[in-house]
């Protein structure tokens, strides 16, 4: 039996004790320690230091930011730095104890230095906000690490990604900070989870065909329990190249939880006025009910 047979194997188990979970605890799930407004007061301050982009004073000052975030909420904290295709790389990890996680959770949060696809050519060299755009998952996690207790976090993982979202400027290529962190690192999880544009006013979270089908169904599962079944849609038909790429080149079970439909993607318009506080919500309790069943 190879080590992803027993991983889905293990997996289905929690999965039932998911199921009789919900059964008999329904109107726990109708609500949980996640609190979206919480979570979108943490973007107004990350947004606060400007765009995130590589290399400048407001990406530090974010680094900065949830660093502090992850260790006040009890977490131990690792900078990662290096240097990927000659731009300077912080990836940010937090764990509960010393060992490994089984689980990552994951977010990138730096913002594109460019507009790109803004409706306006004289603003398409102005940078990203990224509200949305690495904000929405960051904020996310850092709730997150907030409300899981001790014993509900001890075999989790929380990832920030540095520059993922520069590709297709000259210099530069998409999921440089995964790709250096699966060098840098001997990480082997059992799973991970992506998450990335999750806050958009018209929500509609839906993984590319390249993330785990049975991980996303097991999500999907929980999150029709508290009526969100239709913002957790089917997966897509095509797939993406997103930070869980690396993992799954890796062997690593992953899925990615992306809305890829937003209209102020890499434009201007990626900014603290087009993020949800309910949408925020919607993804936290799914995500933190699921968690503490599997972790």
């Amino acid at each position: 039996m190879n080590q992803k047979t027993r991983i889905f194997e293990k997996l289905s188990l929690i999965f039932i004790c998911l199921l009789l979970l919900i059964c008999f605890a329904k109107t726990f799930l109708r609500k949980t320690a996640f609190d979206g407004q919480r979570a979108f007061s943490l973007l107004v301050r990350l947004q606060g230091s400007g765009a995130r982009v590589p290399s400048t004073e407001s990406h530090s000052q974010a680094v900065g930011f949830i660093t502090h975030q992850l260790i006040k909420n009890g977490w131990i904290v690792q900078q990662l730095p290096g240097i990927v295709e000659g731009h300077p790389c912080i990836n940010i990890l937090a764990t509960r104890g010393n060992g490994q996680p089984k689980i990552l959770l994951a977010s990138h949060y730096d913002s594109r230095m460019h507009a790109d696809r803004d409706p306006d050519p004289d603003r398409r060299y102005l940078p990203v906000p990224g509200a949305n755009d690495g904000g929405s998952s960051t904020v996310v996690l850092l709730e997150l690490s907030r409300v899981l207790t001790d014993a509900q976090s001890s075999n989790i993982g929380l990832l920030f990604f540095d520059i993922e979202d520069q590709g297709d400027i000259p210099g530069w290529d998409w999921i440089l900070g995964s790709r250096e962190f699966s060098r840098q690192e001997s990480y082997h999880p059992e799973l991970l989870i992506l998450l990335d544009m999750v806050g958009g006013y018209n929500q509609t979270i839906q993984p590319p065909s390249n993330s785990d089908q049975f991980i996303y169904q097991q999500i999907q599962s929980t999150a029709d329990q508290f009526e969100y079944d239709d913002h957790f849609l089917n997966p897509s038909t095509y797939s993406i190249i997103d930070d869980h790429v690396p993992f799954l080149e890796a062997g690593v079970p992953s899925v990615d939880l992306i809305d890829i439909i937003d209209p102020n993607w890499h434009t201007i318009f990626d900014d603290i006025e087009n993020v949800s506080v309910t949408s925020l919500q919607r993804v936290g309790d799914t995500l933190y009910a699921y968690l503490i069943v599997i972790s």
